[in-house]
């Protein structure tokens, strides 16, 4: 099974590899390339910091990606080293997953310019389903990102429904109000809906249905994984960090408790 990792970017450089791979491939293409790839991260201080910061006006980004362990394993152990490497010199610099993620992306876009992926085909799609399962997805997933992602966990983690799921439970009636969600899927996504949908021989199930199951899955993954949050968590740790060499901690705990006072009377 994958790990998810949120990953916090710049919507730049998510287009840069959008556009030069096939997106319902993108996490095992990145997991196969940290595997095959031994990165250099910097070590000079300076360095070190500079990987650390943002463009301060760039858009950015959450997205949620499936790792395999191993690949996982691995940007942890990066994560390690880095850290390690700024206590060792001192360097106030916040160094988390995100960062390391963003580092290996920038490394894929130029390993890309010299051995490029054949672009694949996409195929407008509309599936129905609840506004609540809408608002939940806007929720998790950025609307930039929700046919990537869809894409991605459909082609690469969704097994089918399993032991014990019924036809009967993947063609229930939608609950509550229904809308349209619109994709761009990878053919060979929609495909791999329909050869699941075959499997149930005489009883009407079609590629619909298998896509709006799948996405009720990845909804199942990302309330439990909350990715959003996570990232958000480890900003407000980046930024409490920062805060703190400027500011006591009894001003800290005032304003977090002024914070707090506010969202109480709302």
């Amino acid at each position: 099974m994958s790990i998810v990792i949120p990953a916090y970017l710049l919507k730049k450089q998510l287009k840069q590899i959008n556009d030069c791979i096939p997106v319902s491939r993108r996490s095992r293409l990145i997991s196969d390339f940290i595997l095959s790839h031994k990165l250099e991260f910097p070590d000079s201080p300076d360095e070190l910091k500079k990987l650390s910061e943002w463009e301060p006006d760039g858009e950015t980004v959450i997205v949620p990606m499936f790792f395999s362990d191993a690949a996982a394993t691995i940007i942890d152990g990066y994560v390690k080293k880095l850290k390690s490497l700024l206590d060792q010199q001192n360097i106030p610099a916040y160094i988390g997953r995100a960062t390391v993620i963003r580092f290996i992306l920038d490394a894929y876009a130029e390993y890309l310019k010299d051995n490029p992926i054949k672009s694949s085909e996409k195929q407008f799609f509309v599936v129905h389903v609840s506004s609540d399962v809408k608002d939940k997805l806007d929720h998790y997933i950025d609307k930039m990102e929700r046919s990537s992602t869809i894409d991605g966990y459909i082609s690469e983690e969704y097994k089918g429904p399993g032991p014990g799921v019924t036809a009967k439970h993947i063609k229930a009636r939608i609950a509550g109000e229904k809308v349209q969600l619109p994709l761009y899927l990878d053919v060979e996504t929609i495909d791999r809906a329909t050869d699941i949908a075959n499997q149930f021989v005489g009883q009407h199930v079609t590629k619909t249905h298998i896509i709006r199951h799948a996405i009720n899955e990845l909804l199942n993954v990302l309330e439990k994984e909350n990715p959003r949050k996570k990232v958000l968590q480890n900003k407000l740790q980046s930024n409490l960090d920062e805060l703190m060499k400027h500011a006591e901690f009894d001003e800290i705990q005032e304003m977090l408790e002024l914070y707090k006072t506010k969202k109480d009377e709302t």
